[in-house]
């Protein structure tokens, strides 16, 4: 091991809290301007400029980048650290090739944004863990128009992979009927629930060790709770809050997760009242709204294209104005 690649392993930080729900990914053939389609994507998402031609690329990253920032988006410039610093990116992504090059290190020890590689197979994964990337892009996990005549990597290697990274995964790609897709992060951790059956199995003779199990599981609650104050700042409510919807990560991260019985409440709502039909077909590059399957649709809200009316939850854990609003269809009784 070289005296740089000690270096970084030293003084580097990694899991970084800061990384992008979803990220979309523009280049000359498919998505030549995402201006539109970033007025679709929700605060926190990122846009990756790829196009192949430097000026087309720096001419589209200074102009995205005022609108990145008023929207609270993240810009990725592809495999141009300096144009990346120029205009203020947030993410700097590296090619396969730029990754397995001897560069890659020096790239890492000068971007201190959040870096993500691309990767199309299990050693490109585990090199971005090691040159100390934020996240791997892998694609394509199915056939894809961005890479022609490639097969896809497909579901089942694709989680295996994802699982055996050290890094966050993202995925890439449309699935066999042409759809667009993510997948979500996979939480290595345990539930709440199962973290405070363990501060419960603690003998009372052990004081010490019990007492830090408390201050463990306060700080988890009041995480916790400021992920739902922010929610309910965007007019987003759970409905589902239990200790088996939160995830206690290996570090201390705490997940609110599970938002399948989420119901959108004031401004937020009316943003998307009006329109003609929300489960209509989008151009390319925006983003589609969700839709759920047949089996699943019975169980949700008719905003979010299911048959069922009010609010949802757990009846061991809603409270009697919540169980309420579930019977007269009224979430006035429970907003925030």
């Amino acid at each position: 091991m070289t005296l740089t690649e000690r270096a970084i392993r030293l003084n580097w930080t990694s899991g970084r809290r800061d990384l992008p729900a979803l990220i979309l990914i523009s280049d000359e053939k498919r998505l030549a301007d995402p201006s539109t389609a970033a007025e679709r994507l929700p605060p926190g998402a990122a846009i990756l400029v790829r196009h192949t031609d430097a000026y087309a690329r720096r001419d589209l990253a200074e102009r995205l980048a005022p609108i990145c920032r008023a929207r609270g988006l993240i810009l990725f410039v592809s495999d141009d650290l300096a144009l990346a610093e120029a205009c203020g990116a947030g993410g700097l992504h590296l090619p396969e090739r730029t990754a397995a090059a001897a560069d890659a290190i020096r790239i890492r020890l000068r971007w201190r944004g959040i870096l993500t590689v691309a990767a199309h197979g299990p050693r490109a994964i585990a090199r971005a863990h090691l040159i100390k990337a934020d996240a791997a892009l892998v694609s394509p996990v199915f056939a894809t128009p961005s890479h022609p005549g490639q097969p896809g990597v497909g579901p089942l290697r694709f989680l295996t992979w994802s699982r055996d990274a050290r890094v966050p995964v993202y995925g890439l790609g449309k699935d066999t009927k042409g759809r667009l897709f993510y997948a979500m992060r996979y939480i290595r951790g345990r539930k709440l629930s199962r973290v405070i059956a363990e501060y419960h199995a603690i003998s009372q003779a052990e004081y010490g060790k019990k007492k830090e199990a408390l201050i463990g599981l306060l700080q988890n609650f009041q995480s916790a709770c400021l992920a739902l104050e922010y929610a309910h700042m965007k007019g987003v409510l759970h409905c589902d809050i239990k200790p088996d919807n939160i995830m206690i990560g290996d570090y201390g991260e705490v997940f609110v997760v599970d938002w399948g019985l989420v119901m959108i409440h004031g401004e937020a709502a009316k943003q998307n009242s009006g329109k003609d039909d929300p489960l209509a077909t989008l151009e390319i590059g925006q983003i589609p709204p969700y839709r759920p399957s047949e089996t699943a649709s019975s169980g949700l809200h008719k905003i979010q294209g299911g048959s069922r009316r009010g609010v949802g939850g757990t009846p061991a854990y809603m409270a009697p104005e919540q169980l309420q609003a579930t019977i007269n269809d009224d979430i006035s009784k429970i907003a925030p």
